[in-house]
């Protein structure tokens, strides 16, 4: 990457500190959005089960809900490095419905990725919800915040889990 910026390619110790300047300042920007704590405090309130499937690591991921103040609302946090796999490979969203005994088509997987959050797991059978924060895609059904999550979910009665990226 480093060359594409214009930037010579250093020695590895080097690289080392560049990189823990970049995870530093990535970490330091890890923020909850303003919707996102309402939602979920609407959702849970409804005994909603919520799990997080991400492509990022166990460490990480769990640290990051927990700095942001999410992880009591989060049953599970499924990785790739976890399961083996990662998205939007098939098999990956089936392991997680099955580790938490669900029927895929009894879940809802709401993601922000028209490919990987859905695309994959409306293939395999999951109801899915594009959180489209930017306006910028034409996936359906989609929602530019998550305050609209609760409203469409009371009109679903069938969804027994929920599963957030």
């Amino acid at each position: 990457m480093l060359p594409l910026i214009g930037r010579s390619v250093p020695d590895d110790a080097e690289l080392d500190r560049i990189f823990e300047d970049f995870l530093h300042a990535y970490e330091r920007g890890w923020r909850a959005f303003d919707d996102a704590i309402p939602c979920l405090d609407t959702l849970a309130a409804h005994g909603l089960r919520l799990a997080v499937l991400t492509n990022g690591t166990q460490t990480q991921q769990t640290e990051k809900l927990r700095r942001t103040g999410l992880d009591g609302y989060v049953e599970r946090v499924f990785t790739a490095e976890g399961l083996g796999v990662a998205k939007p490979r098939p098999e990956v969203y089936l392991r997680v419905c099955a580790a938490l005994g669900v029927e895929p088509s009894h879940t809802l997987h709401v993601g922000d990725h028209p490919d990987l959050d859905v695309r994959a797991p409306r293939e395999v059978g999951l109801q899915v919800l594009h959180l489209d924060r930017h306006d910028t895609h034409l996936e359906s059904p989609r929602i530019s915040t998550l305050r609209d999550l609760p409203r469409l979910l009371d009109g679903q009665s069938k969804i027994a889990g929920t599963a957030l990226n």
